[in-house]
């Protein structure tokens, strides 16, 4: 198991970006450094005169030689938008088969939420192109494949802030309530894919994620599982449409005579 700790010398923003940048750059301590520079500086830029943020002691001027160096290096922002939206995706994926569990949906899997996501996509693809909008997401079979394998073992902190995101926040206190949140939603999707196993036909398969390959992160404090409704699975009704979109079958185990 694999991970980081909050530091209590540092501010939250200054931990939370440093969280943020790990779980798009894991193996990579070069881009994480620049992705947590690039991520953090410009939240504060961006906050460092609202009323309801303390920023703290900042040298805006260092702070902007290093924002301007990094916005100038085009390949560096654009693989950092392909990991911000692999996550996105990642995330959808886990959060899609946690509703198949919740709703008690008959043989759940990985790979019926894959396909559920690009159906769910595809409908969000046709409304942009009858509006003559570009459609930036890509839907194919083998991106969403390689974003699982690639998130694999951070799909829990993929799934939370699917949910929720703390740089949203509208004040500090809303910003701290968010990191703590944010956690707690990630513990539970962390449970849930340790611990599921998919049956078919009598046969198990591996959990979603092997427990000793999770990433892990020690935010520092007491982290409270969050309850179901706080998981946010997405309702019944949407994922039997979009079964029968795939011509699926919508069968829940209490269906069963």
């Amino acid at each position: 198991m694999r991970g980081i700790t909050f530091s209590d010398n540092e501010t939250i923003f200054h931990n939370w970006f440093k969280v943020d940048s790990f779980i798009l750059f894991p193996d990579d301590e070069v881009k994480r450094i620049k992705a947590f520079s690039f991520l953090y500086y410009r939240f504060i830029m961006e906050h460092r005169e609202y009323d309801g943020f303390d920023v703290g002691d900042i040298d805006y001027e260092e702070v902007a030689e290093i924002t301007t160096e990094i916005i100038a290096d085009f390949d560096f922002l654009k693989e950092l938008k392909k990991q911000r939206r692999s996550r996105a995706a990642a995330g959808l994926v886990i959060r899609i088969l946690y509703s198949q569990v919740y709703h008690n949906f008959e043989e759940p899997s990985i790979n019926k939420a894959k396909s559920l996501y690009r159906t769910g996509l595809s409908y969000l693809k046709k409304e942009a192109k009858n509006k003559d909008e570009k459609f930036h997401r890509n839907i194919s079979e083998s991106y969403i494949n390689d974003v699982i394998n690639n998130y694999r073992n951070r799909l829990h902190y993929c799934a939370a802030y699917n949910i929720t995101r703390p740089p949203n926040s509208l004040t500090e206190k809303e910003f701290i309530k968010d990191v703590k949140n944010f956690f707690s939603i990630a513990e539970r999707y962390k449970s849930f894919c340790i611990n599921y196993k998919a049956s078919r036909r009598g046969a198990y398969t591996p959990p979603v994620v092997p427990e000793e390959r999770i990433l892990h992160i020690d935010p520092g404090f007491e982290i409270c599982p969050a309850t179901d409704d706080k998981l946010e699975p997405y309702p019944k009704e949407k994922i039997e449409r979009y079964f029968a979109k795939n011509d699926m079958s919508t069968k829940t185990n209490n269906d069963k005579t």
